[in-house]
């Protein structure tokens, strides 16, 4: 594809997803919304930018990236799943190549917990999903994930049982990425002990 036809497929690609969410996506979800969506598709042309990758991956990895929670309108539960499905139907129909096809797919099947990339696009889109565990914010980014647990009935914690959920999770978690590695890890790590923290002032052993 030239760089024209790469940008025409990505906004009919935006479109077509933040129509769906907009449209079917239960207000339950206060966290995996289209602001989410956005905030990964950001991320992920941010790590691409301090990564080796070329024109044509970065255009796969863009679709990628917006159609990766788009399966949340089907089922909470293995909404990867449905994403990946919902994006080769899309893609099919807009004449893709079967192998740009599946790299978006695998992708998406990748950000799964426990993130499994396989290639250079996976591994992008992986730490482009989880960058909020860097982020100065962190705190105000975490907040609708406990609001759209309890909205679900997935889980009703209370704050305490929040962070040692959340501290396990970034214990267990790595970024794939050079980006993710080298500047990313640090800034997650400064997160972590803010955690710690937090559970130590409320009287909690970590």
């Amino acid at each position: 594809m030239n760089s024209r036809k790469d940008q025409t497929i990505i906004s009919e690609v935006r479109d077509h997803v933040m129509g769906l969410l907009k449209d079917h996506l239960s207000e339950k979800l206060t966290y995996h919304s289209n602001g989410h969506t956005l905030y990964v598709f950001e991320s992920a042309t941010h790590i691409a930018e301090k990564s080796d990758i070329d024109e044509h991956s970065l255009m796969l990895l863009k679709i990628a990236a917006l159609f990766h929670d788009v399966g949340y309108i089907r089922s909470y539960d293995e909404h990867e799943k449905h994403s990946a499905a919902m994006a080769a139907e899309f893609l099919a129909f807009k004449g893709l190549e079967k192998e740009d096809i599946e790299t978006i797919c695998n992708a998406i099947l990748a950000t799964a917990i426990p993130q499994k990339p396989g290639d250079v696009v996976s591994a992008i889109l992986c730490d482009a999903d989880l960058m909020h565990l860097s982020a100065i914010d962190y705190f105000d980014k975490t907040t609708p994930i406990m609001r759209e647990w309890a909205n679900i009935g997935k889980a009703r914690l209370t704050e305490p049982e929040f962070l040692k959920t959340s501290l396990a999770f970034f214990n267990a978690h790595r970024y794939h990425t050079s980006y993710g590695r080298e500047i990313l890890a640090p800034l997650k790590e400064s997160n972590r002990q803010r955690i710690i923290e937090k559970l130590m002032s409320k009287g909690n052993e970590t």
